[in-house]
C-alpha cells in the first residue's frame, strides 16, 4: 500500500465528478484524480472490488456504491438527487475514462438536464494511449468502440467506414479476435494496422503489421491475449475521394447496368495505389466499370455467389445485395444475360 498526504480541496463544489483510473500500472493515476477522490462525499463505481482495491492501494476510505451499465439508469436518479443536497460524487469505471465503453453517459445527461455541474477529470485511455503508440497516422481518428458479437452485425457495422481517410480505433475481445479479424478484413481489406495489449502492465506488448499477418502471429499462441485495442490504418485520401466520387455518382444515377463501352480500372483496395485507365476519357469515374472491377476481384474467390453478393453489397451499400448477384452472375456467366 501507498500512502501520500493527500490533503483534501478546502473547496470542491457539490457535483458528479468523472475521475479516470487506470489501466494498467496503478502509478498512472493523477494526483488530482487522488485529491479529488480523498475529497467527494461517496463514490460511485462500475466495479466496487476493483474499486476497493485502488482506493485501499492509495489509502483512501470512501463509501462505496454500485453503478454499472445493468443498474445506470436506476441508480442515475438518487445520485443525481444526492447531488442537489450538496453531495459532492465521484464516479469511476473499472479502468480508464468512465463513459468511454463504459457506463457514465446516462449519468452525464441526466445531471446535465438537473443542471448538475458535471465535471471530467484528464487522465488514463486505453484508446489514444494504443494509437500514440501504433505507429499509425494520429492526426485524424475515429472511434468506434467494441463492435458487436454477432458476424453480421459487425459486418454492417463496419460497412460505412470502409473508405474513410483516417485511423479507426476498436476495442477488441481476446475471445473474439480471430472471427472479429476475419471480419474486417472481408470488409476493410488486408490494411496496416497495430494491436496494443495489455497497456500499462507487466506483459504490454504492440504488434505492428498488415492484418494478415497479425492473424498469423496471434495463430501461434496458446496463452490469453488480455485486453487489446486494434488500431486500422485509413484508406489513402484519393481513394477516399474517388470512392465518394463513386456514390455519387450511384445515388445520382442508381441504374447499374455491365457496359462494354468505357474500359476502366479502378482500385479500392485501401492497400495499393489508385490508378484509372481509360482509352477516351482519363478524367471522369465511371462508377459502373469500379463496382464491375471490384466484383471481379472478389469472384477470384470462387466463393459461392450469396456469400460474394453478401460482401459486395457490404462495400457498396447503394445496391441491393439482389442487385449484386444478379451482377455477379452476369460477369461470372457473360454469354447470359440479366438485367442489375
Amino acid at each position: 500500500m501507498i500512502t501520500l498526504s493527500l490533503a483534501p480541496y478546502p473547496e470542491l463544489q457539490p457535483a458528479i465528478y468523472l475521475v479516470p483510473t487506470p489501466i494498467g500500472h496503478l502509478d498512472d493515476i493523477t494526483l488530482r484524480a487522488l485529491r479529488t477522490l480523498a475529497t467527494v462525499d461517496r463514490i460511485a463505481a462500475e466495479d466496487t472490488r476493483s474499486a476497493r482495491l485502488l482506493l485501499n492501494h492509495f489509502g483512501l476510505q470512501k463509501p462505496l456504491s454500485s453503478m454499472h451499465r445493468d443498474n445506470e439508469s436506476a441508480r442515475t436518479s438518487a445520485l443525481i438527487d444526492a447531488c442537489k443536497q450538496g453531495e459532492r460524487i465521484a464516479y469511476i469505471s473499472e479502468a480508464g475514462m468512465p463513459g468511454i465503453s463504459d457506463p457514465g453517459y446516462l449519468l452525464v445527461q441526466d445531471a446535465i438536464l438537473s443542471a448538475v455541474p458535471v465535471i471530467a477529470l484528464p487522465g488514463p485511455s486505453a484508446s489514444i494511449t494504443a494509437l500514440v503508440a501504433s505507429g499509425l497516422p494520429t492526426d485524424r481518428f475515429l472511434f468506434l468502440g467494441f463492435l458487436p458479437h454477432a458476424s453480421a452485425r459487425r459486418k454492417q457495422a463496419l460497412a460505412p467506414f470502409a473508405y474513410l481517410p483516417l485511423s479507426i480505433v476498436l476495442y477488441v475481445s481476446p475471445h473474439r479476435i480471430s472471427e472479429e479479424l476475419d471480419d474486417i478484413r472481408s470488409v476493410l481489406g488486408d490494411r496496416q494496422a497495430c494491436i496494443a495489449r495489455e497497456i500499462s502492465k507487466f506483459h504490454e506488448e504492440y504488434l505492428r503489421g498488415s492484418l494478415s499477418s497479425l492473424q498469423l502471429e496471434l495463430a501461434q499462441r496458446t496463452h490469453k491475449l488480455g485486453e487489446m485495442v486494434l488500431i486500422l490504418q485509413g484508406v489513402p485520401p484519393q481513394i477516399a475521394a474517388q470512392a465518394h466520387a463513386i456514390l455519387q455518382a450511384q445515388i445520382s444515377s442508381p441504374a447499374l447496368s455491365p457496359s462494354d463501352s468505357t474500359s476502366a480500372t479502378v482500385s479500392l483496395n485501401p492497400s495499393a495505389p489508385i490508378t484509372i485507365l481509360s482509352p477516351t476519357d482519363p478524367t471522369p469515374l465511371d462508377a459502373d466499370a469500379a463496382l464491375q472491377q471490384h466484383a471481379r476481384q472478389l469472384l477470384q474467390s470462387n466463393a459461392p455467389l450469396s456469400q460474394i453478393a453478401k460482401q459486395l453489397s457490404h462495400h457498396w451499400p447503394q445496391i441491393t445485395r439482389q442487385q449484386a448477384y444478379a451482377l455477379l452472375q452476369t460477369l461470372r456467366h457473360p454469354d447470359e444475360t440479366s438485367d442489375v
